[in-house]
């Protein structure tokens, strides 16, 4: 489903031993055996985590068991759709996709999903399904695409998909020592779905605020989600102001501290997640933080949550260093670490929200299914009615939904 048009101004089987590689540069060898050798084909129904789950090495047959979805037979897919959005020259390889499909996902794999979902590219927007180059390689350039489309097809497939691409960049920028080039995404760019993933996050005294404004918008028809990033409250050495003062302070993310979109952490592990994913040879530590523009909503007062981790934080640790009454993020939290992707024809591990957010919206997708097939509407802005509506994690672990 795409977005009422009165809103477009406003919107922005592979060898059993092959390689897969980190793609943080500490590169390790893994079997490319992380599900046990289970047939695909042939699962038997009361498949357990520990059996589908190898925790070096994440596929959606993990994800699927972990998060209770294995079973699900989609009702609605004429009504219900998810998408994912492309900025900076990301781009989605299609070859790239069938063959994690074929090695992760047969069923997508046969339906040659990867080579016929549809795309929508405005303003110079790279479609490119070519071989990467070698300044794309040592850019990363098209893995942060690869890995969304992988995870959205491997856990909701069929439901219906759609990608967006909007090439350059937001005019608005004030660069710093955190950011000293423009990166910030051309969000207001027209074009967009049901359920709409989008990646990366800027520091969040970068991005114009009138973008926030546009957003609240779209989620409330749309569930709009976001990686909470990569930084915990900021690089060491990089904690600071960009206002003049140059003063120390805990970075905040944009667009996942608008409190108009669901903000998704990452955990680590599959049966013992920690509420915090971390990789000590990449420096990832999933982030987390409060607004220093938007005040903390209704929704996230009503349960006492927040107020209960600033009670046990204390009132002078940190102070000054974030904005106790802003918005807190994230909201919720999914599996993402080392999770399996492939990558110019390559497999390789990943870590990040940049793999949980992608995680959380299709769970999203496959509960408007639901949703939509009884005769209900789907979620629009999540936060209230996922996180403090007494929808507990699966399981009783630390990933809530």
């Amino acid at each position: 489903m795409d977005l009422p048009r009165s809103l477009d101004a406003n919107v922005e089987d592979t060898d059993d031993q092959s390689e897969i590689k980190d793609l943080n540069q500490l590169a390790e060898d893994f079997s490319d055996n992380p599900n046990h050798s289970l047939d695909l084909d042939n699962l038997p129904s009361d498949l357990t985590v520990s059996q589908s789950c190898n925790a070096s090495a994440v596929t959606p047959l993990c994800i699927r068991t972990l998060y209770g979805t294995l079973n699900y037979k989609t009702r609605a897919l004429d009504r219900n759709a998810m998408a994912l959005t492309n900025y900076h020259d990301q781009f989605n390889n299609r070859s790239d996709i069938q063959m994690f499909l074929e090695s992760y996902q047969p069923d997508a794999a046969r339906a040659v999903i990867a080579f016929y979902f549809q795309t929508d590219d405005v303003a110079g927007a790279t479609n490119q399904q070519s071989t990467a180059t070698a300044e794309q390689l040592r850019k990363k350039v098209g893995r942060e695409g690869n890995l969304d489309a992988h995870i959205l097809h491997g856990i909701a497939f069929p439901t219906p998909f759609m990608k967006y691409s909007t090439g350059g960049q937001a005019l608005a920028f004030k660069p710093d020592k955190y950011t000293p080039t423009n990166t910030n995404e051309p969000f207001l760019k027209p074009g967009f779905t049901m359920c709409l993933h989008r990646k990366t996050c800027h520091k969040s005294s970068s991005p114009p605020m009138v973008i926030s404004n546009k957003q609240s918008h779209i989620a409330t028809q749309n569930a709009v989600i976001f990686g909470a990033g990569d930084s915990g409250v900021g690089k060491s050495g990089y904690c600071h102001s960009n206002n003049g003062t140059d003063a120390y302070e805990f970075l905040t993310s944009f667009p996942t501290s608008c409190p108009y979109g669901t903000s998704v952490g990452a955990t680590r592990n599959t049966e013992s997640e920690e509420i915090v994913a971390f990789n000590d040879r990449n420096g990832f530590v999933s982030a987390g933080g409060f607004s220093k523009y938007f005040p903390r909503p209704a929704y996230q007062g009503a349960h006492g949550v927040v107020d209960s981790y600033l009670s046990r934080l204390g009132k002078d640790k940190y102070k000054c260093l974030f904005n106790r009454s802003g918005r807190a993020y994230p909201d919720v939290a999914a599996q993402g670490y080392r999770r399996v992707m492939v990558w110019n024809g390559e497999k390789y591990l990943v870590d990040g929200t940049s793999a949980s957010a992608p995680t959380f919206a299709a769970v999203v997708a496959l509960v408007n299914d639901a949703l939509i097939a009884d005769g209900k509407p789907p979620f629009g802005l999540s936060e209230p009615v996922v996180v403090f509506d007494g929808v507990q994690s699966i399981y009783g672990r630390h990933d809530w939904f």
